[in-house]
């Protein structure tokens, strides 16, 4: 019973340690008591790569509709050229 208490102290004291890292780090980065701090800078740098995953995606689905688009007039050209070339048209 006495090795598994020191096992448990051991992972309590990691565990604590673990968080006060935890709370450390939170507390550096995102202090709103400063005008130009840490805080604004994570918020800003966060605020810009969703801003760019957005924009991203939504060029992405904007070409894939235009891709499409030119697809279906690029068969409906060859259709046309080979109805033209068997004098059908």
């Amino acid at each position: 019973m006495f090795l598994f208490d020191g096992i448990m102290e051991a992972f309590y004291a990691a565990a604590k340690g673990f968080c006060v890292r935890v709370v450390a780090t939170k507390r550096l980065w995102f202090t709103p008591h400063e005008d130009y701090g840490r805080a604004n800078i994570l918020r800003a740098v966060c605020l810009t790569y969703v801003a760019g995953f957005v924009g991203y995606k939504m060029y992405s689905s904007r070409r894939a509709k235009s891709l499409k688009v030119e697809q279906g007039q690029e068969t409906e050209n060859i259709v046309r050229d080979a109805l033209s070339r068997c004098g059908l048209l």
